[in-house]
């Protein structure tokens, strides 16, 4: 599978390997193109399909045969009739596969599912109505996670998707206090979502480092805020029922976290 981008921008190709990638964006009218190659003659590589969503790329998830392709995509301003809605392979993605979380915002998180083993298959598409910048998955789930700076709130807004093969649905939006750190910061276990943040408080003019836990509809049901005074979570791992966090300012405390109740989340050591 090769991913690559189409826009009005200079365009260029490189070999790596058994793939080929083009590439070239234009943050307005960018395209994002998965390119299928039936390798199986590697002598003769065959094109078997091209997908092709609106909006630049954010991440991908394989599950078996099955490609999961996030995009973000940004709305031009002049284009507000029926445009506003993104497209896949030159059609729009119709309404009911549109979620509205922010009714201000000009960018759309854009997925798609598609079976590699078919020709022409039906693509999944689910959409939401507001940016995505990291993305974790597991087997049935994908969660979009995006730092937003809106007003004074400084939150990480989630969505969740349901996944089944190529059957994708929007499932849950929340939100969390901070900034996220990546996709280490999120982890799911025992149908709860647990997130790490940082975030600055201008009240204080302090960092507070948290950790959240959210049921399957996102709503939050524990918390452990300013974990260490003062101080930026860098990294964090969750393994199970416990998390490991370390923290940095002067010195690299390292803490260990109980997360077996999830509406009561404690620190075991530091």
């Amino acid at each position: 599978v090769a991913n690559c981008v189409e826009s009005n921008y200079d365009n260029g190709t490189y070999f790596v390997g058994d793939t080929v990638v083009s590439y070239g964006f234009n943050p307005y009218t960018g395209n994002t193109v998965n390119v299928i190659y039936d390798i199986s003659d590697r002598e003769n590589p065959k094109e078997i399909r091209r997908v092709k969503q609106d909006g630049r790329t954010v991440s991908t998830r394989m599950n078996g045969s099955v490609l999961y392709t996030v995009t973000s995509y940004t709305v031009r301003s002049e284009n507000l009739d029926e445009s506003y809605m993104p497209k896949v392979n030159g059609a729009f993605i119709g309404c009911d596969c549109v979620y509205i979380y922010d009714e201000n915002a000009t960018s759309y998180t854009v997925l798609t599912a598609v079976d590699t083993k078919e020709k022409d298959g039906e693509i999944g598409k689910a959409s939401v109505l507001g940016s995505g910048a990291e993305v974790y998955c597991t087997a049935d789930t994908l969660y979009v996670g995006m730092y937003d700076r809106k007003y004074d709130e400084r939150k990480t807004n989630i969505f969740s998707f349901s996944l089944d093969g190529t059957n994708v649905a929007y499932k849950a939006s929340g939100a969390v206090r901070g900034e996220f750190l990546g996709q280490f910061c999120f982890d799911e276990h025992g149908g709860c979502l647990r997130v790490a943040t940082n975030c600055y408080d201008y009240t204080t003019d302090k960092d507070i480092s948290s950790i959240y836990i959210l049921n399957k509809d996102l709503q939050l049901i524990g918390k452990l805020e300013d974990l260490a005074f003062d101080e930026q979570i860098k990294s964090v791992r969750f393994m199970g029922d416990t998390g490991y966090v370390v923290t940095f300012r002067n010195t690299d405390p390292l803490f260990t976290l109980d997360l077996s109740d999830p509406t009561a989340p404690t620190v075991l050591g530091e």
